[in-house]
C-alpha cells in the first residue's frame, strides 16, 4: 500500500517539481523494490539557494503528511456498555455525597464515576419506569413517543437507539428488564416479562416461535442471572469482529425488595442515618393531609 501511494504521489507531483527546484524528484518504487529517479539536469529555471531550500523542505513536509494521512487506520469504534438499575436513588451512591455516602454502598460504581463523568443536574419529565425506558430508546419525550404511563408500549420500528447503532456497524444486545411489551429490535436479547421475578426468573428469548412464546428460566437471584447472561454473550456469543452495544438492565432495586441471600447480614449492625427533616412537620401539606390540630 505504501509503495502504491509513493508511486501515485510521484506521478502527480514530479511534473511540478522542476518549476520550484531542479534537484528535487520523488522516487518511485518498482516491484523489485529498486529506486529510480528521473534526471532534471539542464533545467533553466532555478531559485535562490535559501528559497529553494525552503521550497524543498515544504514539499517534503507535504509529501510526508499526505502519506501519513493515506496510510493511517481509521479510528476504532468504542464498545458501549449501558448499565441501568431500577428506582435506584442517588442517595445510595457515595459519589453524590448524600447522608448514606459514609456507608460506601457502591464502591464499584463510585470507581466508574471517579474515572468518568457524573451528572449532578439532570432532569426528566416522566421518570416512571416504562416512559423513561421509551425515552432512552427513542430520544423523545413521552408526549412525542406516545409512552405516557406504565401501560405504554413501543413498536420495534421506533426502537431508534439500537436501530441507529446497527447502522453504525454495532452488534446490539439487551439483557434484563425490558417492560415495553413488544419484541426488542436488538440483534440479541434475553428480557424479563413485565417486572419479572427476583428469584428463579424467566426470560423471553429468540427462538423458533414468535414473540413472546420463546421462554427460558434460570435458578438464582435476578441480578446474578442477568450478569451471567451478559457475560456469556460478551465472551462467547457476540461477533468479535464488530463493536458491541450492550444494554444491561437490572430489575433491582425495584420493590418488592428481595436481596440475594449473601446480603442477609449486610449492614445488620450498622446505623443508617435518618434524613434531617424526618420529624420536621412544621408546615407540611394542607389541612386535609395534616389535620387541623397538627
Amino acid at each position: 500500500m505504501k509503495r502504491y501511494l509513493m508511486n501515485l504521489l510521484a506521478t502527480f507531483v514530479n511534473p511540478l517539481v522542476p518549476l520550484v527546484s531542479p534537484e528535487v524528484r520523488v522516487h518511485t518504487v518498482d516491484n523489485q523494490s529498486t529506486r529510480r529517479a528521473a534526471s532534471t539536469s539542464g533545467m533553466a529555471l532555478s531559485l535562490p539557494q535559501s528559497a529553494a531550500t525552503m521550497v524543498r523542505l515544504l514539499f517534503w513536509v507535504f509529501a510526508a503528511s499526505f502519506l501519513l494521512a493515506c496510510t493511517e487506520e481509521p479510528p476504532q469504534k468504542p464498545n458501549i456498555l449501558f448499565i441501568m438499575s431500577d428506582d435506584h436513588t442517588t442517595q445510595a451512591f457515595e459519589v453524590y455525597g448524600s447522608r448514606l455516602a459514609g456507608l460506601k454502598p457502591t464502591p464499584t460504581l463510585d470507581q466508574l464515576a471517579s474515572e468518568g463523568m457524573v451528572f449532578t443536574n439532570c432532569f426528566v419529565n416522566n421518570s416512571i419506569c416504562v416512559p423513561s425506558r421509551a425515552a432512552i430508546l427513542t430520544g423523545q419525550r413521552a408526549q412525542t413517543n406516545g409512552v405516557i404511563d406504565l401501560e405504554g408500549s413501543l413498536v420495534p420500528a421506533n426502537h431508534f437507539l439500537p436501530l441507529e447503532m446497527k447502522q453504525l456497524g454495532y452488534e446490539t444486545a439487551i439483557v434484563g428488564k425490558w417492560h415495553l411489551t413488544n419484541e426488542p429490535a436488538f440483534d440479541y436479547y434475553q428480557v424479563l416479562p413485565g417486572q419479572g421475578k427476583y428469584f428463579d426468573p424467566e426470560f423471553r428469548v429468540q427462538g423458533e416461535q414468535s414473540w413472546p412464546k420463546n421462554v427460558t428460566s434460570y435458578a438464582g437471584h435476578s441480578s446474578d442471572v442477568i450478569t451471567d447472561i451478559s457475560l456469556e454473550w460478551l465472551k462467547e456469543k457476540r461477533d468479535p469482529s464488530k463493536p458491541f452495544f450492550l444494554m444491561h438492565h437490572f430489575k433491582a432495586p425495584h420493590d418488592d425488595f428481595e436481596n440475594a441471600p449473601r446480603y442477609e447480614e449486610y449492614l445488620r449492625d450498622t446505623f443508617i442515618p435518618e434524613p434531617a427533616s424526618l420529624y420536621d412537620n412544621g408546615n407540611n401539606g394542607s389541612v386535609g393531609t395534616r389535620g387541623v390540630a397538627d
